[in-house]
């Protein structure tokens, strides 16, 4: 016995499978009638055009008075108008939320109307024929709940035939002396529940089965998305490992000579000018051999920032190497940049490196160049640095002696007066002009 209903339950749930996460179940409900617009129009059409049609069945019976009658079939082809605006509605727009709107609003409408025709049969229709009636509008009922009601089979089924039951103990109870149309009544009953079954199968079963598998599409589609984005991440991660500087966060030598090279092109194409600056920090081997490797990192990643604050969104800050940066200027003659030269000593030579609460100063010495049409890069460069490394040499006008070697202190940059960098990188030197 037990085996033979477990065998029964497993080919009913076979036959309509649900789903046994609980959340899956409900948002399978949920989507069923947006994904099928046009079936959900199409189906809610048939119902009111049905439910319009059973008017003609009135034009049979006997009502208490006439106007109930017109009543009853006023009701019944006002239905059907609402279905086929519901029918258009949802075809000209199917849309999630068009389609729950319209399917809540034709709900609550065939409802209604139900219970207006119910209570119409009810109080004005003539003895027998009112169980008759009475059954049509279960049968409609039942069919309601088995399309629209998000419910598993077997509580479909349950709610279902425990409408038949109720009228069935309810004409009983009423008509005792009409077994015959009770018999007859219950059987129209039982057959739309049958019809019904039949299409909440068509919708469920059928459309479980191609959900499910869009469900695993669409899960596939989504780790396959994100995989690809992890691997796009990685690829820019390490394309921005190959272009960047890992100590400064700026340019390195080859993503800026890739720009440069670009902007050139750009250049000679639209005979715009453009200009470079390159500059070199001041007695950065001093400062490493005297506070060490690491502050000379914090000055390099402290003189990146302090200059690439002050630039343009279209400059570029490269390091070239070592204490060595450059700065790509599109867009930018010669006067411009030395322009930004000089602002740029200005911003390094108020910047104070602290450490150990000692005040480092740092400067550096720039140069600039202009770029000439069909200039090769490297001549370009080599300008730059010609004039960068003849400023170190301009610009020095006091010298730091120690016991064991000399070293020029710059005093000016670009023809600004700046603060002499007599910090405690030259503690043990005295200063002569």
């Amino acid at each position: 016995m037990n085996h033979s209903w477990h065998q029964t339950n497993y080919r009913l749930r076979h036959w309509w499978p649900n789903f046994e996460n609980k959340y899956i179940e409900s948002r399978y409900h949920l989507e069923k009638f947006s994904v099928n617009g046009f079936a959900v129009a199409r189906g809610i059409l048939v119902l009111a055009l049905f439910f319009s049609l059973f008017s003609i069945s009135d034009q049979y019976v006997p009502f208490v008075i006439p106007e109930a009658k017109l009543f009853s079939v006023g009701v019944k082809f006002t239905i059907g108008l609402v279905g086929f605006a519901c029918y258009m509605a949802i075809i000209k727009d199917m849309t999630r939320k068009r389609i729950y709107t319209v399917v809540n609003f034709f709900l609550a409408a065939f409802l209604f109307a139900l219970f207006i025709t119910f209570y119409t049969y009810s109080q004005w229709l003539q003895s027998p024929a009112t169980l008759f009636e009475l059954a049509i509008c279960c049968s409609f009922l039942t069919i309601l709940i088995y399309i629209f009601v998000p419910l598993s089979l077997g509580q479909q089924l349950i709610t279902a035939l425990g409408f038949v039951v109720l009228f069935v103990l309810s004409a009983i109870f009423v008509f005792p002396d009409h077994a015959s149309r009770i018999g007859f009544s219950t059987t129209f009953i039982l057959l739309a529940n049958t019809i019904g079954l039949s299409i909440s199968y068509t919708i469920n079963k059928n459309f479980r089965e191609a959900w499910s598998n869009q469900q695993e599409r669409e899960r596939d589609n989504m780790l396959l998305k994100v995989e690809i984005d992890q691997r796009k991440k990685l690829e820019e991660q390490l394309k921005k490992l190959a272009m960047t500087d890992a100590l400064t966060g700026v340019d390195n030598r080859r993503s800026f000579m890739e720009h440069l090279s670009r902007e050139k092109k750009r250049a000679d194409r639209q005979f715009t000018p453009l200009s470079i600056i390159t500059f070199d920090i001041d007695l950065f081997k001093h400062i490493n051999d005297q506070f060490g490797h690491e502050v000379g990192d914090k000055v390099l990643i402290d003189v990146a920032t302090v200059v690439d604050e002050r630039l343009r969104e279209t400059d570029i800050l490269g390091r070239m190497g070592g204490e060595e940066f450059a700065i790509l200027m599109a867009d930018s003659n010669k006067r411009e940049a030395n322009q930004l030269a000089k602002s740029l000593c200005k911003a390094l030579s108020d910047h104070t490196v602290i450490h150990n609460d000692k005040a480092i100063k740092v400067t550096a010495s720039f140069g600039t160049a202009e770029y000439q049409t069909n200039e090769p890069i490297d001549i370009l460069l080599r300008r730059a640095d010609k004039a960068m490394y003849d400023a170190k040499i301009v610009d020095v006008i006091a010298l730091a002696i120690s016991p064991n070697n000399a070293v020029q202190i710059k005093v000016y940059c670009f023809g600004i007066k700046i603060l002499p960098a007599f910090s405690s990188i030259y503690s043990s030197y005295q200063f002569r002009s």
